[in-house]
């Protein structure tokens, strides 16, 4: 009789609880599709605002259909939440801007709306109160500008897009061919501009499906062998199909420099990989000199001074080097601050390189970077240390280095599929 009292009194309480929860007001975020790693870190943001809000009178909702590609089923779950009266607030990530457009629109709501990731197209932005996310159009012109740093005379090109209605990709491309080409307006298909020729077959939409885009490249490079280069816009075949993505790259090894490094400015350390393109790294380790902790231990003035500039690149150099890591003939340094550092620095920054970007924003506080850039101040506060760690790495290794954009949170899910830790040698 107790035992039936307290399952009673058990789902007495658990009944009690969902009453709560579903008292709540939801801030819902709809994302592509819920198989996308990259879209795992809002995932635990989400779950982390809830568990720190827990007397909130709002929960944070995190959905989205099952696979990138089901463009209908990310509409219906967008009209099913703005029929939803417990939605407060609504964040979306289109996978088909002009569908969740409509679908907007047809709803008619008064709730805010915005969106994350991927923008409407222009004629639709007043559907939504902002969008935040990356600045889709740079990150193509940078794209561009990486590759004619590598291919300066120009050559043929296959440009890998993901859903032909994405804004963001779209961006992308129209910033990547804009780089390439020299032209403003970017012409819709390169031939011959700037040296560069897309060549047939290219574009090549992969609907977000990985295993799809990687089926495509072998295509495309199995009808044109000679074929200069890829341009990804996304990371789909990276992350979503990484075996396949390797078994692709391996066969390419010898067409590809290598061996490559790669470094990321955090904000507590600073981690180097360096390997073989196509292949796992055969060499990992970090040291403690990210840019917070540089920030901190070098007790930086808001705006620094100069001396304590000096000192943070001295230490911070003396720890790189003491990695002794092996040679490689690149050195790719991912930041969350990448683009700005490009800005200020170039896109091959030795010791003077990093130190005229650091003599850029000498006396300015991180209120004044943070307008200057539109970046915001806590990050900017970090602006300094993350320009010593590219110093720092610039002279430590005694080689330069070349600031880029990056997927962090495919990096972290490639990270965890291959079981790698930092633990500065072998990988483990």
């Amino acid at each position: 009789m107790k035992k039936l009292a307290f399952v009673a009194a058990a789902a007495a309480l658990m009944l009690a609880g969902q009453a709560v929860a579903q008292d709540k007001k939801q801030l819902v975020i709809v994302v592509k599709g819920l198989d996308n790693a990259f879209f795992e870190s809002i995932h635990q943001g989400c779950e982390k605002w809830n568990s720190e809000n827990a007397n909130s009178e709002y929960t944070c909702f995190y959905t989205g259909p099952a696979s990138t590609s089901d463009e209908a089923g990310e509409a219906q779950i967008v009209a099913d939440m703005l029929a939803n009266p417990n939605t407060a607030a609504i964040a979306i990530s289109p996978s088909n801007a002009p569908l969740i457009a409509q679908t907007i629109r047809s709803a008619n709501p008064t709730i805010p709306v915005m969106t994350v990731d991927a923008p409407l197209a222009p004629e639709d932005a007043s559907l939504v109160k902002t969008y935040l996310g990356t600045d889709n159009h740079l990150m193509g012109v940078r794209l561009g500008d990486y590759l004619k740093q590598a291919k300066p005379n120009g050559g043929t090109v296959c440009i890998i897009e993901g859903n032909p209605a994405a804004a963001n990709i779209l961006d992308r491309a129209d910033g990547f061919r804009e780089a390439l080409s020299g032209m403003k307006p970017a012409p819709e298909r390169l031939n011959g501009e700037g040296g560069w020729t897309e060549v047939a077959g290219c574009p090549v939409f992969t609907n977000d499906d990985g295993v799809r885009g990687v089926q495509a490249m072998t295509d495309i490079l199995a009808a044109n062998p000679d074929l200069d280069a890829f341009g990804i816009m996304g990371g789909w075949p990276l992350f979503m199909a990484p075996q396949a993505y390797r078994d692709f790259t391996r066969p390419l090894a010898d067409r590809l420099d290598g061996p490559v490094g790669i470094a990321h400015v955090g904000e507590t350390a600073i981690g180097i990989a360096v390997g073989a393109p196509g292949e796992l790294p055969g060499w990992i380790g970090s040291r403690p000199v990210g840019a917070s902790t540089m920030t901190r231990k070098a007790r930086f003035a808001n705006p620094p001074r100069p001396a304590q500039i000096e000192a943070a690149i001295a230490g911070a150099s003396r720890g790189i080097s003491s990695l002794l890591p092996p040679s490689c003939e690149r050195l790719l340094v991912s930041s969350p601050l990448a683009e700005v550092v490009g800005r200020l620095c170039g896109l091959s920054i030795g010791p003077a390189e990093a130190r005229r970007g650091l003599d850029a924003i000498l006396g300015q506080t991180s209120e004044d970077t943070s307008a200057w850039f539109g970046v915001e101040p806590a990050l900017a506060r970090h602006l300094p240390g993350m320009l010593v760690g590219h110093a720092a790495l610039a002279e430590g290794l005694g080689m330069a280095v070349e600031p880029v954009v990056c997927d962090h949170a495919a990096g972290r899910h490639w990270l965890d599929e291959a079981q790698l830790g930092i633990a500065g040698g072998e990988p483990r």
